[in-house]
């Protein structure tokens, strides 16, 4: 970001460095066997077959004119390309202190006028720019860069990491290869040292042609997948920050690096140079980031549960409201310094800074401030999107003395994100030993790159959680959560859990406009709006069944077999959606009868979710007996629902089986119960100890009893008349508790005189 204290005059840059000898292309060896589909850097601009790649030369730290500079006004970058027609050259410097359009000469030729830009520090942080200049220019080996300050005498100003780039199809010799076409491909880079160029990438969100600079390390072959950190860069800024800040760290780490040159949304003039030091988090920038991923994925091996976001200061906004739109794709965040409230943030910042974000957040190219149009100004603040947050690991660091972006924005997020619970605490390093020391505005802090990896490695994606709570400004995916608005921008807020036991989604909306949301219920892993195929989405691997879809105005049942489950939400407002699996419980009253004769069951079935809602009034249901009749006098029977039951009767004649089945059917599912139709009988036989008697002798009477029916019996009873026919009230009980199986025999007796 600009530091915006320059003093003209008398500034002395003692951090300055004289760079007379290039260090040397950062290209070392390119040996790369297959094309693979870029495009130019402007499309339509470069004629030929292949990709276009973007070379770069080392950058010269400091050049400076005027009154007691410290730092010479010309260096020589060292430029080296493969064989092949440089077709396109540009030259990109940081400025400070331009208060006229001075000449700027490479190799001795006049070719471009530096932009005027009074603010920054002198050979410190300014604004950088992207200079076309005529490729012939450019020779192979040592180039020699002067500025001047022919404009107006009298001016100081300094440039830093001023370099040369150049653009086209380059050959190189050939390798072994898929189809040896000889083009150079980023996705085939066989380095020995560091090696980084420019790519580029098409934005998914504008179809737009963006660029990236990529850093591939030397230990990368291509055989063994390797994390990919993406980095942001900040305001006034472009995407060599990346390499610049994380260059060395990646390396040494032997992990892929990636920083997209971001675009805003800004349409009228002037138009920023280079296109996203003014990006504020806009849509555009966000797909920048997405855009520069597909492409790593495409054409480079990564571990696709280990991408990184990283952002410092504006490149942090941008970070923090990206990674919370896609926490299903990124897998932590470090963020240094970042602004998270761009509401706060506009009252913070000086009156030019401020024209570019009215001018962000245009309607019609008219510039709105946050009173005009507040939700543009909501939805890149990243303290709105905290509720994301639940599963993402973040750390963040900030100076206390910082007033260019002051700490409470750090502070801010991390307690917005903790009042979540989320799986892991957000914590805030906070500097008081750097930024005090580096003078106004105090925004100098940086953390160790490699402790910035560090935080990163140990983190990989979780990217199918059964609780998620999420709050969007667009229609976009979410984990196994598809949402699309309607009637415009503005916030939706989803809170869903899935549970896989009971085959159940709950969830809470939030929304002031009609929504439609869509559940991957099964197990299928689905592509994703707007990502490349290789991060196809996993789902809940619920089963495919039928289901009850109740709130937000809807009360119906689906058949879901695969795919996405949509729902359109009629209501609006905050409420409850439930979408569970329903079951049908069959139940026969009684569930045995007397084989005998005619007989009849009670047939109930209670159809509900395993929320025990109940199912639609009306609802079809269709019975179906292997023995019996229904009212219909049919062996099928169908009937409506009514307050989650239906109920009929099963007559059943003395000529049925021995066991009657009972189904009854709902859309894609089924009850059972069954009805035992049984046959009891028993046989007795009574033998006296003596035929004959006198009176007062005691005899000993034997009964034997037979099971001779087809069912257990249990708790018999066993009463002999005792001569009077009809009146039971004098029987005599011989015995009882008896229990005998099918065919047993048993016996018991009693005497008497």
């Amino acid at each position: 970001m600009a530091q915006n204290n320059k003093t003209k005059g008398r500034q002395i840059a003692a951090l300055c460095l004289s760079l007379t000898l290039g260090l040397g292309l950062l290209i070392l060896s390119l040996s790369l066997p297959r094309i693979v589909g870029a495009s130019g850097p402007e499309e339509g601009s470069i004629q030929g077959n292949g990709p276009v790649i973007g070379l770069a030369s080392n950058a010269l730290e400091c050049l400076a004119v005027g009154n007691d500079q410290q730092c010479p006004a010309s260096g020589v970058v060292r430029l080296t390309w493969p064989a092949g027609q440089a077709e396109r050259a540009r030259l990109i410097l940081t400025v400070s202190g331009t208060e006229a359009a001075h000449t700027i000469k490479v190799n001795g030729q006049p070719l471009a006028s530096v932009p005027i830009h009074p603010d920054g520090q002198p050979s410190g942080s300014g604004e950088t720019f992207y200079l076309d200049i005529p490729p012939e220019a450019l020779v192979q080996g040592n180039n020699l860069i002067e500025i001047t300050n022919d404009a107006l005498p009298d001016d100081s100003w300094s440039a830093t990491q001023v370099r040369l780039e150049v653009f086209g199809h380059f050959t190189v010799s050939l390798m072994d290869g898929i189809d040896n076409t000889g083009y150079i491909s980023p996705g085939d880079v066989a380095a020995t040292a560091v090696t980084s160029f420019t790519i580029t990438f098409t934005n998914p969100y504008d179809e737009s042609s963006q660029e990236a600079r990529v850093v591939i390390p030397d230990s990368y072959g291509g055989d063994t997948p390797v994390p990919l950190v993406i980095y942001v860069h900040g305001r006034s800024s472009d995407m060599y920050e990346g390499e610049n800040t994380l260059g060395e760290a990646t390396g040494n780490k032997g992990w892929l690096l990636a920083t997209p040159q971001l675009h805003g949304s800004w349409t009228g003039d002037p138009q920023p140079d280079p296109p996203g030091k003014y990006a504020y988090a806009s849509l555009e920038s966000q797909y920048d980031i997405i855009g520069t991923m597909n492409y790593m994925l495409e054409h480079y091996n990564v571990i696709t549960n280990q991408i990184y976001l990283v952002g410092y200061s504006m490149g942090g906004q941008i970070a923090t409201v990206t990674i919370a739109k896609f926490p299903h794709i990124f897998t932590a965040i470090f963020d240094n310094k970042g602004p998270t409230n761009m509401v706060q943030w506009y009252d913070e910042n000086t009156s030019y800074h401020q024209r570019w974000m009215r001018r962000e957040c245009h309607i019609n190219e008219v510039e709105q401030d946050p009173t005009q149009n507040p939700f543009c100004y909501q939805r890149r603040s990243s303290v709105n999107f905290a509720s994301d947050y639940i599963h993402i690991p973040i750390s963040i660091t900030h100076s206390v003395s910082d007033t260019l972006v002051p700490i409470h924005h750090s502070r801010d997020l991390r307690d917005a994100i903790n009042s979540y619970n989320p799986d892991q605490l957000a914590s805030v390093y906070e500097d008081t030993v750097v930024g005090p020391t580096c003078g106004e505005p105090y925004h100098c802090y940086e953390p160790d790159p490699m402790a910035v990896l560090n935080f990163l490695e140990p983190f990989t994606l979780n990217n199918n959680p059964t609780y998620i709570n999420i709050t969007t400004d667009e229609s976009k995916s979410y984990y196994w959560l598809k949402i699309a608005q309607t009637g415009g921008d503005h916030w939706s807020r989803v809170e869903a859990a899935y549970y896989p036991i009971s085959a159940t989604v709950t969830t809470t909306v939030s929304d002031t406009r009609p929504l439609t949301v869509a559940f991957n219920l099964g197990s299928t892993a689905l592509g994703l709006t707007r990502i490349t195929d290789k991060l196809k989405q996993p789902g809940m691997g619920l089963p495919a069944t039928t289901y009850l879809i109740q709130g937000g105005g809807n009360n119906y049942l689906r058949d879901h077999e695969a795919g996405y489950l949509t729902t359109t939400l009629v209501i609006t407002g905050q409420f409850s959606l439930t979408i569970s699996a329903i079951t049908a419980d069959l139940s026969a009253h009684p569930d045995m009868v007397s084989g005998w004769q005619t007989a009849t069951s009670t047939i109930t079935a209670v159809v509900q979710d395993y929320l025990g809602n109940p199912v639609p009034e009306g609802t079809i249901i269709q019975f179906s007996a292997t023995e019996g009749t229904f009212p219909n006098e049919g062996s099928t029977y169908t009937t409506t629902v009514t307050g989650g039951q239906a109920t009929t009767i099963l007559t059943l004649t003395a000529t049925a089986d021995d066991l009657a089945e009972i189904t009854a059917s709902v859309e894609s599912i089924t009850g059972s119960t069954s009805v035992n139709i049984i046959h009891p009988a028993l046989d007795v036989t009574v033998t006296p100890s003596k035929m004959m008697i006198y009176r007062g002798q005691v005899v000993t009477y034997t009964y034997q009893i037979t099971n001779t029916g087809d069912i257990t019996l249990t708790n018999v009873t066993l009463a002999d008349d005792n001569g009077t026919p009809g009146n039971s009230n004098d029987d005599i009980t011989v015995c009882t508790n008896i229990t005998l199986i099918v065919g047993a025999i048993t016996s018991c007796s009693r005497s008497t005189t």
